[in-house]
């Protein structure tokens, strides 16, 4: 991933177009995502007291997470079917 990103942008759509570079990296987002939404969550669970805005900020920010991570991976393989080496 640093080498990658160490390159130029040719390089990394290249890559991208590969599997054995594609799906790692999807992979690494969606963890590192899922991470990040984790920790947002239980920042909500910690500071919001009142029962209905503790709810109505969980299902946005479930809604977030999903269409984040729809767009997330539509990227990564728009990429991976659409360069050609």
């Amino acid at each position: 991933l640093i080498f990658a990103l160490s390159s130029d942008k040719s390089y990394l759509a290249n890559s991208l177009a590969s599997p054995f570079f594609a799906i790692p990296f999807t992979l690494l987002f969606l963890v590192a995502f899922l991470h990040s939404a984790l920790g947002v969550k239980v920042i909500i669970e910690d500071y919001i007291h009142h029962k209905a805005s503790k709810l109505i900020a969980e299902i946005s920010l479930q809604f977030v997470q999903i269409i984040t991570a729809i767009f997330l991976v539509t990227a990564i393989f728009s990429y991976f079917f659409s360069v050609t080496i």
